[in-house]
């Protein structure tokens, strides 16, 4: 028996670069950033620059950060739950950003 999924949009992505690209948009409290992310639908983080935590107000450099490990090594980070915005979508996430 087979299934169909459709959908009500359709977003289109660079096919030349890696991954699947996509404007985002952090909120956190009064803050907000938007960042270009490319989507990973196995990973159970969304990961994001030091950077733009910090301009959330988050204090990367004072919060205890955790162990992130990937296929491809591990890498200390500050986990916080924000709201993103994408594709007209907006969810609560757990984020991390590198450093701390």
């Amino acid at each position: 028996m087979s299934e169909t999924i459709t959908f009500d949009k359709t977003h289109y992505y660079n096919t030349l670069k890696p991954g699947i690209s996509l404007t985002a948009i952090l909120h956190q409290g009064q803050e907000s950033v938007e960042c270009e992310a490319r989507l990973d639908t196995g990973s159970s983080y969304c990961i994001f620059k030091r950077a733009y935590g910090e301009l959330l107000g988050r204090d990367i450099e004072n919060t205890i950060a955790e162990n992130i490990a990937t296929v491809t090594g591990s890498f200390k980070a500050t986990s916080s739950h924000c709201h993103d915005r994408s594709l007209g979508y907006s969810l609560r996430s757990n984020s991390v950003f590198r450093g701390g």
